[in-house]
């Protein structure tokens, strides 16, 4: 066994070489080196443009010429400025393409660029009709005005995407994502992010994971599924179409139809004004219906579990169709 001094005295000895490795590892970054570099590349035959990055910001925008433009500011570290300007010198971003795309790969010496020690912030300016890629970790992202479908995927970072002609397919893990002004479908993965879709005319595929998403005047049809999380949808003008496992979803004056099933858990609330006018037919097993508004609520004779609602509010212009299984359901008007 180790006796108490032994014990301090190994922790102490670690501490201070932990102290000297963070110095040391300082001091191999003690001076920076920016350079701004700039390319372009025809379009030509080319249909797709895909940028992958790290710990850096992008921002894509609409080419003001027939060509792909390209922009980089290059943040390199060293011991002293002749490493820092020599590091810098070995990274390039080499041009790949294949089967019309062009992928945009950064290296240093022909490997991966280390981004402890190279930082680089992409302007990308993309001419219309182009399908435009883009991959980023731990970083920020900006994209917007582009006249074509859009990928995009964020880990650990902000991304932005607004004013697009195009269909939007875009992922968000661990990060906060702003959509809005598209005109287009959009496809939606949201995983532990804090989501912001506004103003969209098209549809939408809803993937939620343990996120908390909020969804604003779609014209379109919203399908898919929230697992988890929290969902808000408002002044949505489509038919919604959407599964819950043990997620939290808010509907609120809503403009078109609503079919909504939530099959494990997980708490619902509508608002209904009466200016809308809606058709209400609710089934809850396990939970409870709570509402002001004269709607019709009934045990199911032969299961004492399961709740029935139904009823008009206004002209019952749109239908709300509501399965509900150990979850609450509140219906509020406005």
């Amino acid at each position: 066994s180790f006796l108490e001094e032994d014990v301090f005295e190994r922790f102490g000895k670690q501490f201070v070489n932990e102290q000297k490795m963070d110095a040391y590892s300082g001091s191999k970054r003690a001076f920076t080196v920016t350079a701004v570099r700039q390319s372009e590349i025809k379009k030509q035959d080319l249909k797709e443009v895909l940028l992958a990055s790290r710990r850096g910001k992008v921002t894509v925008k609409r080419s003001d010429s027939p060509n792909i433009q390209l922009e980089y500011t290059l943040t390199t570290t060293g011991v002293d400025n002749e490493a820092a300007n020599r590091r810098s010198e070995t990274v390039k971003v080499e041009e790949e393409i294949q089967n019309g795309q062009l992928t945009l790969v950064t290296k240093a010496n022909d490997k991966p660029i280390d981004p402890d020690y190279v930082s680089i912030d992409y302007v990308l300016s993309i001419p219309d009709g182009m399908k435009t890629a883009i991959e980023n970790e731990d970083g920020d992202v900006r994209i917007s005005g582009l006249n074509g479908n859009v990928s995009a995927t964020s880990t650990n970072g902000i991304m932005e995407i607004v004013d697009v002609k195009g269909n939007l397919s875009v992922k968000s893990t661990y990060g906060n994502l702003y959509v809005a002004d598209i005109t287009g479908d959009v496809e939606l993965e949201s995983r532990s992010s804090k989501v912001n879709i506004d103003h969209t005319q098209g549809s939408l595929v809803l993937n939620n994971h343990s996120a908390n998403t909020y969804v604003t005047d779609i014209t379109g049809k919203i399908s898919g599924k929230a697992q988890y999380g929290t969902v808000y949808f408002r002044e949505i003008k489509g038919l919604v179409d959407v599964t819950g496992i043990g997620s939290n979803m808010q509907f609120d004056h809503m403009q078109g139809d609503t079919r909504v099933v939530s099959a494990s858990g997980g708490n619902m609330t509508f608002i209904l004004p009466k200016d809308e006018g809606y058709t209400v037919d609710a089934a809850v097993s396990g939970g409870r219906i709570s509402t002001l508004l004269p709607l019709s609520i009934q045990k199911v004779q032969d299961n004492e579990n399961e709740t029935h609602m139904s009823g008009i509010v206004g002209k019952g212009t749109r239908k709300v169709d509501i399965k509900m299984k150990s979850g609450d359901l509140i219906v509020q008007g406005d």
